[in-house]
């Protein structure tokens, strides 16, 4: 996970570092790797609060009865 977790950072860190570059924007290498993980950190964001509404949706859904059988569970 820790690995998979720096290669996005690294990636993440490539595309701000190319898109300054290509719009021709001087920005020292603190600003970028600043700008990196502040996008990292809200996709980290993002991730949580899709899961947690997921879940959400999965616990609602397992309350009320399931239209195709019992509670929330497909007849077959």
């Amino acid at each position: 996970m820790e690995e998979e977790r720096l290669l996005l950072k690294r990636h993440i860190r490539g595309f701000v570092a190319r898109y300054f570059l290509e719009e021709n924007l001087h920005v020292t290498d603190e600003f970028i790797t600043a700008t990196s993980e502040a996008i990292l950190s809200q996709c980290t964001l993002v991730a949580h609060d899709v899961m947690r509404l997921t879940c959400q949706q999965l616990h609602q859904a397992r309350k009320r009865p399931c239209r195709f059988g019992g509670r929330g569970e497909r007849s077959v």
